[in-house]
C-alpha cells in the first residue's frame, strides 16, 4: 500500500464546516442514487458514506471477501490499492467502477489547488455482468449466489456519456461552491494568515459561472430523459419572475422573451406550489392541459429547482409528438432528485 500524499496548508475544513459537506454529498448522493464519499488529500475520510450499498453492508461482510477487496476503496495515491486511470476512475472489483472528483479551488485561469476527493461509487459501467460471472465471483467467496446477484441489481448502470455528465455536474458546483467560500473568507480576511497571496478575491468569484453550471446540469437532465427540448428557468425573487438561463432545442427569440410570473403557467404554478408535474395528454388533469398551449409537446416534465423549502428555479423537459419518448413516473422522480443538485447550486451561488 502506498503512502498518501501529504496534507496541503489550506484545507477542506478551512473552508466548509463538516456538517455542511456532509449534507452537500448526501444532496448528491440522493440525486444520483450513488454511494458518495469525502476524503482530505492524504486519504482521510472527512464524511460518513452516503447510500452505502446493500452489496457492501451485508454481501461484503464474508471475511475472506472483505480480505480481498477492502483496499481497493481507495486509489493508491490516498493509500489504498485501487489503480486509478487517466478519467480518474479505478475498479473496486472487476466489473464495479469508482470515481475521483477533485474537490479544488482556482488560483489562477490554469492553476488550481486540490484540497481533497469525493468518491462516487462503486457504479456498473456500460454493462452488467451476466449470471454466470456473479455465480463464480460467489462460489469464489462462498457467499449465497442469490443473495450476491440481488444485491447487483441494486446498483446503477452508467453510460459514458451519463457518468461523465454527472461528474462534470458535481465537480463544476463543487469548485463553484468552494471557490465560493475561499472569495468570502479572503474578503473577510480570514485567510490571510493561512494562505495569503494565492488569489484575489474578485478574480476567484469570476471563476464561478451559475451558466455554465446550469448547461452542465441541463445537458445530464437531457441525458437521462432524452426529451427534445429542455430549459432551466431561474427565479428572480424580487421580482416574483421566472427566466431561462438554459435551454437546449428552443429557439433563441423565445429563449430571451420568455418571462414567466409566478403562478403563471405549469413552470410558474411548479414554482409556486412546490410541485412536481409530468404532463401526459392522456393522464394529465384539466387544470394542467389548459396551461399546456403547444400542442407539438405530447409529454412534458415540470420540475421545481429547491434548496429545502426555497425554490430557485424550475427544470423545463419536453417530448415532441415526432418522439418515440413519453415520460413516466419513474422519469419524473429521478429528475426531481436531480434537481436537487440544481437546488444546492443555486442556494450557494444566492448565498
Amino acid at each position: 500500500m502506498k503512502e498518501p500524499r501529504k496534507e496541503t496548508l489550506l484545507t477542506l475544513k478551512d473552508l466548509i464546516g463538516l456538517d455542511e459537506l456532509q449534507q452537500m454529498q448526501d444532496s448528491f448522493s440522493e440525486a444520483a442514487d450513488i454511494t458518495i464519499r469525502t476524503t482530505d488529500t492524504c486519504g482521510k475520510f472527512l464524511t460518513e458514506e452516503s447510500r452505502v450499498p446493500t452489496l457492501c453492508k451485508e454481501v461484503f461482510l464474508s471475511e475472506s471477501f472483505k480480505k480481498e477487496i477492502c483496499g481497493q476503496c481507495l486509489p493508491s495515491f490516498l493509500g489504498g490499492e485501487g489503480i486509478v486511470d487517466d478519467e480518474l476512475s479505478y475498479e473496486c472489483l472487476p466489473g464495479f467502477k469508482k470515481y475521483l472528483i477533485p474537490l479544488k479551488i482556482s488560483l489562477a485561469p490554469t492553476k488550481s489547488l486540490i484540497l481533497g476527493y469525493m468518491i462516487l461509487g462503486p457504479v456498473i459501467f456500460m454493462k452488467r455482468k451476466d449470471k454466470g460471472e456473479v455465480q463464480a465471483l460467489a462460489s469464489e467467496f462462498g457467499i449465497d449466489f442469490e443473495k450476491l446477484w440481488n444485491q447487483f441489481l441494486e446498483l446503477r448502470v452508467f453510460s459514458y456519456k451519463g457518468i461523465h455528465s454527472l461528474l462534470d455536474m458535481v465537480e463544476n458546483l463543487t469548485k463553484s461552491v468552494l471557490n465560493l467560500a475561499y472569495a468570502k473568507a479572503v474578503m473577510q480576511k480570514k485567510m490571510m494568515s493561512k494562505f495569503s497571496g494565492i488569489a484575489d478575491a474578485k478574480n476567484l468569484c469570476k471563476t464561478t459561472s451559475i451558466d455554465e453550471f446550469l448547461k452542465l446540469f441541463l445537458d445530464l437532465a437531457m441525458s437521462l430523459s432524452k426529451g427534445s427540448k429542455g430549459s432551466v428557468m431561474v427565479l428572480d425573487a424580487r421580482k416574483n419572475r421566472l427566466t431561462i438561463q438554459a435551454s437546449c432545442g428552443i429557439p433563441t427569440d423565445i429563449v430571451r422573451q420568455t418571462s414567466l410570473k409566478v403562478g403563471d403557467g405549469i413552470a410558474g404554478l411548479a414554482a409556486e406550489t412546490k410541485k412536481s408535474f409530468l404532463i401526459n395528454k392522456q393522464n394529465a388533469d384539466q387544470l394542467l392541459l389548459e396551461r399546456l398551449k403547444k400542442p407539438e409537446i405530447s409529454s412534458s416534465l415540470v420540475i421545481p429547482i429547491r434548496y429545502n423549502d426555497l425554490v430557485y428555479g424550475v427544470l423545463n423537459i419536453s417530448a415532441d409528438e415526432s418522439s418515440p419518448v413519453e415520460f413516466n413516473e419513474s422519469n419524473l422522480a429521478f429528475l426531481s432528485k436531480a434537481a436537487g443538485l440544481a437546488g444546492v447550486a443555486l442556494h450557494h451561488f444566492k448565498n
